[in-house]
C-alpha cells in the first residue's frame, strides 16, 4: 500500500488544502483564479519573512511575461488581504496565525475518492484521449464560471489520460490584462487584430 503525505494550513476562518488546490471559509468552498491561489500557498509556506517580488514571480511564473500589476491583483483579494501585508519596495509578508496540519493517505483512500458526474464531457474527453493515443491529436478546452469544477473535471481527464497510457503535459493560459484570452504564451502582448 502507498501513501501520500499532504499540508492543510488553516489561518483564521480559512483552510487551504495544497493537494486538492482548495480553499475554504467554514464549510465552503472559495472559487479562487489558480494564479491567486498559488501566490497565496507560497505566502503561507514562505510565512517566516518577506518574499520578493522577483521571487514571487520566478517561483509561480518562470520565463512567463507577467504584466506588472498581476501580483498585486491576486493579493487585492478582498478575503484574503487582512492576511497578506505589503512591504513597499520589499515583498509581501503572510502574516495570519497559521496551523499546519499533516496528513497521510493511503493509496486505499485515494480510491475511494469518486468523481461524480460530468457523464457527457467525459465521452468527450476519452474519446480525445483515445484518438490522441492513435495518433490524431485534438484540442479540448474545459470553460465555464468560476467555481463550477473545471478544474477538478481536468484533473480526472488528466488521471484517466494517465491511466489509459497517454503521456500528459500540463499548461495555463494566463489572465491578467495585457493577453487575449486564452493566450498561451511568452512574450509582448499580441496587439489586436494581429
Amino acid at each position: 500500500m502507498r501513501y501520500t503525505a499532504s499540508v492543510i494550513f488553516t489561518f483564521g476562518e480559512f483552510t487551504l488544502d495544497s493537494d486538492r488546490y482548495d480553499l475554504r471559509r467554514g464549510d465552503t468552498t472559495i472559487a479562487i483564479e489558480p494564479k491567486i491561489f498559488d501566490v497565496l500557498h507560497f505566502l503561507v509556506e514562505h510565512r517566516d519573512r518577506v518574499v520578493h517580488k522577483e521571487e514571487l514571480l520566478e517561483a509561480l511564473w518562470p520565463g512567463e511575461f507577467v504584466t506588472d500589476s498581476v501580483l498585486p491583483r491576486c493579493i487585492a483579494t478582498a478575503s484574503l488581504q487582512t492576511f497578506i501585508q505589503t512591504a513597499h519596495g520589499r515583498g509581501y509578508r503572510f502574516v495570519g496565525s497559521v496551523a499546519e496540519v499533516k496528513t497521510t493517505t493511503s493509496s486505499v483512500e485515494l480510491a475511494r475518492e469518486v468523481f461524480i458526474g460530468r457523464e457527457r464531457e467525459f465521452v468527450q474527453l476519452e474519446a480525445a484521449t483515445r484518438d490522441a493515443l492513435s495518433g490524431a491529436g485534438r484540442l479540448i478546452m474545459i470553460a465555464g464560471e468560476p467555481g463550477i469544477g473545471k478544474t477538478r473535471t481536468a484533473d480526472e481527464a488528466i488521471h484517466r489520460a494517465k491511466e489509459a497510457g497517454a503521456q500528459v503535459l500540463e499548461g495555463r493560459c494566463f489572465e491578467g490584462g495585457g493577453a487575449p484570452p486564452f493566450c498561451p504564451r511568452k512574450g509582448p502582448p499580441i496587439p489586436a487584430g494581429a
